[in-house]
């Protein structure tokens, strides 16, 4: 497929094979062999979709009116891939004459995609999940490995035998969640997901446990007091 978009300072014209769709009639052009022949135009070819613009220009910038010889805009063109045309403005015709050559268009503001729905457009909206928050222990697991997965995908928690040690060690040295948060630069409900059996293991956060209450937390020595080591002379 091959579309094709000539552009000129009195209008420009659109057309796919035998199809034709003129937004507006340019005077300095002429039609020959199937294609548009506009003066001081130059061609240029981005993938499939291929664009004339004014030899003056080094970017595919156009300018378009909505009435001949009177209001004009710029209108800036960037071509990505195949039949794909980015708009930094979504004009009426720049959609209408996409719809008819098959391109689709990428709308930059919200004022474009609440203009293409009410002309009845389908419209595709996407949004950054949680883009420029600082989320603290997230409860997220390699992807690629629950992908490999080959059962139910779940995240392993804290057990209840563990669960049950931490109050206990918190409790012999006299703190409550709070204070205990607290010693080792944590939020209280951290400390709650793991005394409830609800977190998901983090060796940075058990080992701070460990240390502050003074009992392991892990494999067959959960329980039992952390040996201390002589001291260094």
């Amino acid at each position: 497929m091959v579309a094709r978009v000539a552009f000129g300072t009195l209008g420009w014209r659109l057309w796919q094979g035998s199809r034709n769709f003129s937004v507006c009639s340019s005077r300095s052009s002429t039609t020959k062999n199937g294609g548009l022949l506009l003066t001081n135009m130059k061609w240029v070819q981005f993938s499939n979709l291929h664009i004339d613009v004014p030899k003056d220009l080094t970017k595919p910038t156009i300018t378009v009116s909505d009435e001949p010889d009177t209001l004009y805009k710029r209108l800036s063109v960037l071509v990505k891939g195949h039949d794909k045309a980015v708009l930094d403005s979504y004009e009426y015709f720049v959609a209408l004459a996409a719809k008819e050559l098959g391109i689709s268009v990428k709308a930059k503001s919200k004022q474009a995609i609440l203009a293409a729905q009410r002309r009845g457009e389908d419209v595709e909206t996407s949004k950054k999940w949680a883009a420029g928050q600082n989320k603290q222990h997230s409860i997220t697991k390699n992807t690629a490995k629950l992908d490999r997965e080959t059962e139910e995908l779940h995240h392993d928690r804290v057990t209840l035998e563990v669960g049950k040690v931490i109050p206990q060690g918190r409790q012999s040295k006299g703190l409550m969640q709070k204070g205990q948060a607290t010693k080792i630069n944590e939020k209280p409900q951290v400390i709650a997901d793991y005394e409830g059996g609800r977190a998901i293991p983090k060796n940075q956060v058990l080992g701070k446990i460990e240390r502050a209450i003074g009992l392991k937390l892990w494999a067959k020595a959960i329980g039992k007091p952390i040996a201390k080591g002589p001291r260094a002379t």
